[in-house]
């Protein structure tokens, strides 16, 4: 684990790649009993569904990070959402990390991680609609997907989480080739 120089909170990090095809972004790190996770973890909720969509990529390499590379939590200990000054801090990390990896599809996991961003892409406010779960914006030759959060999708629309991953594995899927 390393300690940010902005906030010195405890971040998790995935293994290092070279290069990836498809980066999903959630928004900050999750801290469960005094573990904590690397970027949506297969022991995480949110993260069984990212492999549920992985399964149905062909063959893509992906990659998964936080916008906020720590795990925000309150004067309990508990978590919360992170500060707009947390997301605006750790937004050279993402930023870097797009860069290095160069992936040609961007998942964006929830609203505030899709606002945030597209916002300094100056791509717009991301607007879904009940019938799709996906909004596809292309940008510097990068498919940005903005979508629910997985958790948001596990606790209001479970019997949707199948055509939530096809939709996401379509598109991805369809800009690769």
């Amino acid at each position: 684990m390393k300690c940010c120089s902005k906030c010195s909170l405890t971040m998790a990090t995935e293994a290092c790649h070279s290069s990836a095809y498809l980066m999903f972004v959630g928004l900050s790190g999750k801290i469960e009993k005094n573990k904590i996770h690397s970027p949506l973890s297969s022991e995480t909720n949110s993260g069984r569904i990212i492999d549920k969509i992985v399964e149905k990529l062909n063959d893509l390499i992906p990659y998964k990070t936080n916008l906020v590379k720590c795990s925000p939590v309150d004067d309990l200990g508990k978590m919360r959402y992170p500060s707009a000054e947390e997301m605006e801090n750790c937004y050279p990390k993402l930023n870097n990390e797009i860069t290095i990896l160069d992936p040609k599809v961007v998942v964006l996991l929830g609203s505030q991680v899709s606002k945030f961003v597209l916002n300094k892409l100056d791509l717009g406010k991301k607007v879904l609609d009940e019938a799709a779960f996906i909004k596809c914006r292309i940008h510097q030759n990068r498919l940005f997907i903005s979508t629910y959060h997985p958790s948001y999708m596990q606790i209001y629309k479970n019997k949707h989480i199948e055509a939530y991953a096809e939709q996401i594995s379509n598109a991805a899927n369809k800009f690769a080739f």
